[in-house]
């Protein structure tokens, strides 16, 4: 038991490390390439690298998983697209903050995608998130800017996925 702990634990850490990584490489590689062209190389390869490996598998995809990967896909990409072009116009700190916020953005989107209302201590959560996050941008709230919009759209994408 102890062994799946560690495992466990050491997924999580890889997980987060690459996740928490990827605002600085995005941030650095940002400086030298566009973020159309980024996300074109790193979809395209991405999708070359899965049609390789599930190439027989993708024969058997019916309409209705097509029509939610299709769905999922958008907010995905949206996801990606917004993270992406906001780094440009923000900070990685920012950036990283308001996105991480979509944790506030959960109960919303239980409500528009299950339609069914969240629990009140979701609620009181999302609102101690909000209150944070207020608290963390400090003094910087008066001055926001069009990456800190982009951010907000990738929260809200990536709440909705």
């Amino acid at each position: 038991m102890k062994k799946e702990k560690i495992q466990a634990f050491l997924a999580l850490f890889t997980a987060t490390f690459f996740w928490a990584s990827a605002y600085i490489f995005v941030k650095q590689l940002l400086d030298n390439v566009s973020p159309y062209v980024m996300l074109v190389v790193r979809f395209g390869l991405a999708s070359l690298i899965l049609i390789v490996i599930y190439n027989k598998r993708l024969l058997q995809i019916n309409l209705e998983m097509l029509k939610a990967g299709i769905i999922m896909g958008v907010f995905l990409f949206g996801e990606f697209f917004t993270f992406t072009v906001g780094l440009q116009y923000t900070t990685t700190s920012r950036s990283s903050l308001i996105i991480a916020s979509y944790i506030i953005l959960l109960p919303f989107a239980y409500l528009l995608i299950m339609r069914k209302r969240p629990s009140l201590s979701d609620i009181i959560v999302s609102i101690i998130c909000m209150i944070g996050v207020f608290f963390i941008l400090g003094n910087d709230l008066g001055s926001f800017h069009l990456g800190d919009v982009y951010c907000i759209l990738c929260a809200l994408s990536y709440a909705l996925y």
